[in-house]
């Protein structure tokens, strides 16, 4: 209603409007009765002007009652002084008080307070009170809380790590994650609140080291030992953060992980001794071959009477020595499997007749029965020699003062009799090599695990159970007998590709053939590569002696070069397989490139084929291992120009 004029209103328009006053006075009372927060009007005394139901529900006053309570009574502690504050500076202020007594019990209230005034500016500062009963949200976030601590609780029982806090002053336990100690194989009641941090989960002679460890502030790991309930030692870490004397931590178990980091250091010091022994190895065989080879061209140099055959057979006693060091230092050298070829078994036992009788002639006489002619073997030769050499080693080292040692070949069947090893063989023809001496016997205790890489007796030496393991790899087998006053019988199987009938023997009447009739005949030309100008210069003197053309070089650029070159044939290429620059196979497969007929003989002072492509031992190549007897290289020679 709007008036523009300056008349004096009627009746009927004060009335009017004071009706309209009168309905919003009681639209606001109501609106303020009905407000779900508690508000109060308070003077300037702290008495209660006026409040809302809500204000009276919470703090249990009837509307009488209300005229003549103070806010002190109602135990809202340091409330009244803020209101007195607010009433004079007009400045609103919040506060919360967590725990209130009231009739309903104790609850959690939130205060706002602010100044207000009436209608008329000259009226006393009230203040205006504002409480919020927080019970219900706060319970439900207790409630929530407490959920989410179950289910936290519950995660930390399934993860394998113990949980915890202590204090270090008291060195106690305050707090622990009890519930994964399922996980642990610890005892349970060194863990619990309240036990020693370094207790009896510490294993004593660590007790000290981490207690100096835990002397650091910041965050820090360690590890320890610890004792299982069965009383094994496991390895526990610890990772830390400690400050103002609280230690709040992750304890896990970290056994498997240190064995694991433990085996992985093994494994890299074998891997680097396997890759040292490699080494000497090679350089020592290297060495051996030119001792040993210049040795032998000593001793057949001079004449059975000399005085001087006594210092070169010194010379080949200590090589043979030197050898069987190698041969031990050889088992941490990665073997590859064996070298696969055909080959006479008793052409190969003819080629140490000389070897092995000179070589144990002051311990026991030598007797060789060769009766497996025309068989040959698919094998690695070199294995086959180290194996015979070893065992006629170990036979005269059972010799008490002199005695016998008897090497013959046969031709048996698997299943027959005669073979005397009981591992399981496939059906066929194996030519038997049989080491047999008259020696004191090996112990019946010993006997049966004399293959085993375990044993550990005198006869370990001989390496019996990798000499073994290389047979078995081949096809064939090693057993071994023994009995006393006997001797013992080392005897080794290997399958048979074919027997051939031994050729005739000419007849000794009949009529050499003319000249015109004889073939024509062509020394075969021979290119030696060899990096160690030693053992080149014995291998070219022994080939120069038996007659063929020579051909050198020192590394495989200048043999590829002399390859390409040479105008006439070489018929066959004798190398080294390490060395510098380019490996024997790969000098081997250039020069193949344009001279496909090419027969080759690898050498090396590695132990077997390292790295070897099977494509470069194909038909036409062969392998001999360092050191090698000069017989042995001669045969080898004239085995593959003769294939």
């Amino acid at each position: 209603m709007q008036r523009v004029d300056t008349e004096v209103w009627s009746s009927r328009e004060v009335a009017r409007l004071l009706s309209l006053v009168e309905n919003e006075r009681r639209y606001y009372q109501e609106m303020f009765r009905l407000l779900p927060v508690g508000i109060a009007v308070l003077n300037r005394e702290m008495g209660i002007v006026a409040s809302n139901r809500a204000f009276r529900q919470i703090f249990g006053l009837s509307a009488e009652a209300v005229a003549e309570t103070t806010l002190d009574q109602l135990q809202l502690h340091g409330v009244a002084a803020a209101a007195a504050q607010v009433a004079d500076s007009g400045v609103r202020r919040s506060a919360f008080n967590p725990a209130v007594a009231t009739p309903g019990g104790t609850r959690p209230l939130r205060i706002h307070l602010s100044r207000f005034r009436d209608w008329e500016d000259s009226a006393t500062g009230e203040v205006l009170l504002v409480v919020e009963d927080l019970s219900a949200p706060v319970e439900r976030i207790r409630a929530e809380t407490q959920a989410s601590a179950t289910r936290l609780r519950e995660q930390l029982a399934r993860v394998p790590a113990l949980v915890w806090q202590a204090d270090l002053a008291a060195e106690k336990f305050t707090a622990v994650n009890t519930e994964a100690l399922t996980h642990f194989d610890v005892a349970a009641e060194a863990w619990m609140p309240g036990a020693g941090v370094f207790g009896s989960r510490v294993r004593e002679s660590d007790r000290e080291a981490l207690k100096q460890q835990y002397q650091k502030a910041g965050a820090f790991s360690c590890d320890y030992r610890a004792l299982s309930t069965a009383g094994a030692i496991r390895w526990m870490r610890d990772f830390v953060r400690v400050k103002d004397n609280v230690a709040s931590g992750v304890t896990v178990d970290v056994t498997w992980a240190r064995k694991r980091d433990l085996a992985g250091a093994e494994a890299a010091k074998v891997e680097a001794l396997t890759h040292l022994s490699g080494r000497v190895v090679h350089d020592c065989n290297n060495l051996l071959m030119i001792t040993s080879g210049y040795g032998e061209e000593l001793l057949h140099g001079l004449a059975p009477d000399d005085p001087l055959r006594a210092n070169a057979q010194q010379i080949l006693t200590a090589s043979d020595r030197l050898s069987k060091m190698t041969r031990s230092l050889s088992a941490y050298v990665k073997h590859p499997s064996p070298e696969q070829q055909t080959f006479a078994i008793d052409p190969l036992l003819d080629d140490l007749r000389k070897e092995i009788g000179d070589q144990f002639a002051h311990q026991a006489e030598l007797n060789m029965q060769l009766g497996a002619p025309g068989a040959t073997v698919q094998g690695d030769p070199g294995l086959v020699v180290h194996a015979i050499r070893a065992l006629a080693e170990r036979s005269a080292a059972a010799m008490m003062d002199s005695g016998r040692i008897t090497i013959e070949s046969s031709v048996v069947e698997s299943g027959a009799r005669t073979v005397e090893s009981g591992a399981g063989l496939n059906a066929g023809l194996y030519a038997r090599v049989a080491i047999r001496d008259n020696g004191h016997a090996i112990h019946p205790d010993i006997l049966g695990h004399l293959f085993e890489p375990q044993i550990a007796t005198d006869l370990e030496q001989f390496g019996l159970p990798a000499i073994y393991k290389s047979l078995r790899e081949m096809g064939g087998d090693l057993s071994a007998s023994s009995s006393f006053g006997q001797g013992s019988v080392f005897t080794i199987l290997l399958p048979c590709e074919r027997v051939e009938e031994a050729a005739p023997a000419a007849d000794a009447g009949a009529e050499a053939p003319s000249a015109q009739e004889q073939p024509e005949t062509r020394t075969a030309t021979v290119l030696i590569v060899e990096d160690e100008a030693g053992i080149r210069t014995l291998m070219r003197r022994i080939l120069d002696r038996e007659g063929y053309n020579l051909l050198e070089a020192g590394h495989g650029k200048a043999a590829l070069e002399v390859a390409r070159n040479h105008p006439g044939p070489i018929d066959l290429l004798v190398t080294d397989i390490v060395m510098p620059e380019m490996t024997g196979f790969e000098l081997a497969r250039e020069i193949r490139a344009f001279r496909d007929d090419l027969r080759v003989l690898f050498i090396s002072g590695y132990t077997g084929l390292s790295g070897a492509d099977p494509e470069q031992m194909k038909e036409g190549s062969a392998f001999l291992q360092k050191p090698f007897t000069l017989n042995a290289f001669v045969a080898k020679v004239r085995e593959l120009l003769d294939s």
